[in-house]
């Protein structure tokens, strides 16, 4: 019978390791359009986001302006 392997490294090695597998998770929202107060969602969530940006801010100078807050 083949043996059969989990993972790449434990078929390169020839043997799994005698350990339990870890798995992480992530999510993403994102929540735009004309938002009057970004402090009042960050409050209710519990969340800071990791950017934000308000409509008609630019990118960099030569950027046009965003469509929506976010």
């Amino acid at each position: 019978m083949e043996k059969r392997f989990k993972t790449l490294r434990g078929f390169l090695a020839g043997k799994e390791r005698d350990e339990d597998t870890y798995f992480a998770y992530s999510a993403t929202v994102r929540i735009f359009g004309d938002i009057t107060n970004m402090d009042e969602i960050s409050t209710e969530l519990g969340l800071q986001p990791t950017d934000s940006h308000r409509k008609r801010e630019r990118r960099g100078p030569r950027s046009a302006g965003y469509r929506h807050d976010m």
